[in-house]
């Protein structure tokens, strides 16, 4: 709650994530993935925009999310990129979108990046940023067991003090 004061999970599965102790907000799109997962999160939110964070992302900096929110300040959707492209699980959107994923919902266009190229939005390039922001782990996710053991390297060289 560092950024914000209202900070929700969006998931349909609330047992869980109810040890958190934080509101969980169901997806009124269920089973068609993240884009169903900000729509969710846009309609939850009491604010302008959301900062979208996917849950397996271990390795992600306070620094770069401050960078967001700060960006985000005068922009209302910042993307950041990487080398293969936009990264849409770590971006701010902006509540104004609602009513364009709800179209996308509805045809079954699911694509996060190709709701990010349809929408004029801060490029946030993660190349040459400051290292102490930890800009080529920070989003780094886990869905594989490759990606797995790929993060456990990485926190193994972090524990032993050596930088990522």
């Amino acid at each position: 709650k560092k950024y914000t004061e209202e900070l929700f999970i969006v998931s349909n599965e609330n047992s869980l994530y109810e040890r958190f102790g934080l509101k969980i907000v169901g997806d009124e799109f269920p089973g068609l993935g993240p884009l169903a997962g900000l729509h969710a999160a846009l309609k939850a939110a009491s604010t302008k925009q959301v900062l979208l964070v996917a849950c397996d992302m271990p390795f992600l900096s306070d620094g770069l999310v401050a960078h967001l929110v700060t960006l985000g300040k005068e922009h209302p959707m910042v993307v950041p990129y990487g080398p293969k492209g936009p990264e849409p699980l770590l971006a701010i959107y902006p509540k104004g979108l609602i009513g364009a994923i709800e179209k996308r919902l509805r045809a079954n266009r699911l694509s996060m990046r190709g709701l990010i190229e349809a929408h004029p939005h801060k490029r946030l390039s993660l190349k040459g940023l400051p290292p102490k922001l930890y800009p080529e782990v920070s989003t780094l996710n886990i869905n594989t067991k490759k990606e797995l053991e790929k993060a456990l390297s990485l926190y193994d060289k972090c524990v032993s003090n050596k930088t990522p």
